[in-house]
């Protein structure tokens, strides 16, 4: 059981991490170029798609780690009440 939450909180770890580096990544892929060429801004706006769905991926990688640590808790709690004390 322990070893499957340490595997919720990597993922989680790795979600945030992926999160972070897209958001840093957007914010510098995002500032305009100074009179830039029509061929530039076409390839900062493919950029920024790609940008964008990297976003999505480590949102969805996040989310599936906090629902993993939600479901091993939820059930390490019901088996903890479960349980008959002696």
């Amino acid at each position: 059981m322990k070893r499957s939450i340490a595997v919720s909180l990597f993922v989680i770890l790795v979600g945030l991490v992926s999160l972070l580096y897209n958001v840093a990544e957007y914010s510098g892929e995002s500032l305009p170029y100074q009179d830039a060429p029509p061929e530039i801004l076409h390839r900062q706006a493919e950029n920024l798609v790609r940008i964008v769905r990297s976003l999505k991926i480590s949102t969805g990688i996040l989310t599936a780690g906090i629902g993993g640590l939600a479901v091993q808790l939820a059930v390490s709690f019901w088996r903890k009440k479960r349980l008959p004390r002696s």
